[in-house]
């Protein structure tokens, strides 16, 4: 199944806290809805271990699927029903983790064989 990805990268300063916590609490609801905002890569309410995971200098040249955190994101999304995934993290920790990375960040799950 076509899932889309929203990738939500809040400024300083414009609730993505609130958004973040609103989007963790409310989890169970928006998957009735047909909305998964995963567990997997997520830290207090936002998807941080992610952004940590691709500004790691030991792993900066490894594909996506060989980091655990993204590994999992991608199982999760794989086996959730829902079409629609949300990921949120704050702009600071997205700016960091693509600086370090010399290559373009394609953010696709990979297909079942």
């Amino acid at each position: 199944m076509k899932k889309r990805l929203f990738l939500h990268i809040g400024s300083h300063k414009t609730a993505t806290t609130f958004l973040q916590n609103s989007l963790t609490r409310n989890a169970p609801a928006l998957r009735d809805l047909g909305l998964l905002y995963p567990k997997a890569g997520r830290i207090h309410g936002a998807h941080f271990k992610l952004c940590w995971a691709l500004k790691e200098p030991a792993t900066r040249d490894s594909a996506l699927e060989d980091l655990d955190d993204w590994a999992a994101l991608f199982q999760e999304i794989d086996a959730a029903p829902e079409e629609i995934v949300v990921l949120s993290t704050r702009v600071s920790h997205f700016e960091a983790a693509n600086s370090s990375r010399n290559r373009e960040i394609s953010v696709s799950a990979p297909r079942p064989a």
